[in-house]
């Protein structure tokens, strides 16, 4: 047990029509989703952050979910599809997503994800991962 204080961004992040919340890193998903500052023995982690707008916006867009070496790498490590589920809301939605961990090496990681509907600028967030010995 303990406690952390950490800075979070409640700011949204236009993506066209949409917006995005920032991301949240942890264990576990659905009901058991457990918030982590930092990785150690983990196979793998939970991505979620939340989705703001028209679910017809929403089916047009294309999306990805990346873990890469730092925020401008070309090259990301892994890349994945993250799932989108409702909510009681019309127009929020929760993108899940898991990406393995387990050969990385200790150090400062990010997790991005991208989201954009044709035409228009696509939005991108991002979380620092921190994996220690």
């Amino acid at each position: 047990m303990g406690a952390a204080d950490y800075n979070i961004n409640a700011d949204l992040t236009t993506a066209g029509p949409l917006k995005l919340s920032s991301i949240m890193l942890g264990t576990g998903s659905g009901n058991s989703f457990q918030p982590k500052l930092q990785f150690k023995d983990e196979p793998e982690i939970t991505v979620q952050f939340e989705i703001y707008g028209a679910l017809a916006d929403l089916q047009k867009a294309k999306a990805a979910l990346e873990l890469a070496a730092n925020p401008d790498a070309t090259d990301p490590i892994s890349v994945i599809q993250f799932k989108v589920g409702g909510s009681s809301e019309p127009d929020h939605f929760t993108a899940t997503g898991t990406l393995p961990i387990s050969q990385l090496a200790p150090g400062d990681y990010v997790v991005r994800a991208t989201m954009g509907v044709e035409g228009q600028p696509p939005g991108r967030v991002v979380r620092t991962l921190r994996k220690v010995k």
